[in-house]
């Protein structure tokens, strides 16, 4: 399995901060993940800052990391 680790943030703060702040977010994940085992070549990790946010939610929901499996070996 392949897996993209997807970052994101709350609204507070400026958009340029929330973004950097997202791809620490999903790195610190893929660091620890490789550091556990995962192969290296099956992850990869973006940010997607404030722009994918849940408006209805409480803030600590939009505080997330989300994995996504972008392809599947058998």
């Amino acid at each position: 399995i392949d897996i993209i680790i997807i970052g994101y943030t709350d609204k507070i703060g400026s958009e340029i901060k929330n973004q950097k702040l997202s791809e620490e977010r999903a790195k610190s994940v893929y660091d620890y993940l490789i550091e556990n085992g995962i192969e290296k070549n099956r992850l990869k990790y973006i940010g997607k800052g404030e722009l994918k946010s849940n408006k209805n939610s409480n803030l600590e929901e939009n505080r997330k990391v989300v994995f996504q499996i972008i392809e599947y070996k058998k």
